[in-house]
């Protein structure tokens, strides 16, 4: 799917060209072969420093947060549920 979404098909061509520029610094592909993202965020968890985070296609955003909502009750409020999402997807 990260594939055929616009933006992050554009990201894996360069990747895959070897073209210098930003994504090369931020964006690389893992060892399955899916586009991730490295974060220099500052984070709440216990995992501070730079974070690995997998790169979510546009078709699934919906699914993905979803999933994080339910998975723990819909009750963890706004921010909660972003620093969630945001320690593994980005």
């Amino acid at each position: 799917m990260q594939r055929n979404d616009p933006v992050l098909s554009d990201i894996i061509q360069k990747i895959n060209f070897n073209e210098a520029g930003l994504q090369r610094q931020v964006y690389f592909l893992n060892e399955e072969g899916l586009l991730c993202h490295l974060s220099k965020r500052p984070s709440k968890s216990p995992r501070q420093g730079v974070r690995k985070q997998v790169c979510i296609p546009h078709c699934l955003k919906v699914r993905i947060l979803e999933s994080i909502h339910s998975e723990y009750g819909g009750h963890l409020r706004f921010f909660k549920t972003y620093q969630r999402l945001c320690e593994n997807f980005f």
